[in-house]
């Protein structure tokens, strides 16, 4: 494997992996939130 293809995987491990930190930290902030309101 050249080092340019591992550059390309490994940065597309990176966007999905920060992405995916991103949905579940808007989850945890929705879920936050709504807890909040019921109480």
């Amino acid at each position: 494997m050249s080092y340019q293809a591992m550059k390309k995987l490994i940065a597309r491990l990176h966007n999905s992996a920060s992405s995916v930190l991103k949905l579940s930290g808007a989850t945890f902030l929705v879920n936050l939130s709504v807890k909040t309101k019921n109480m």
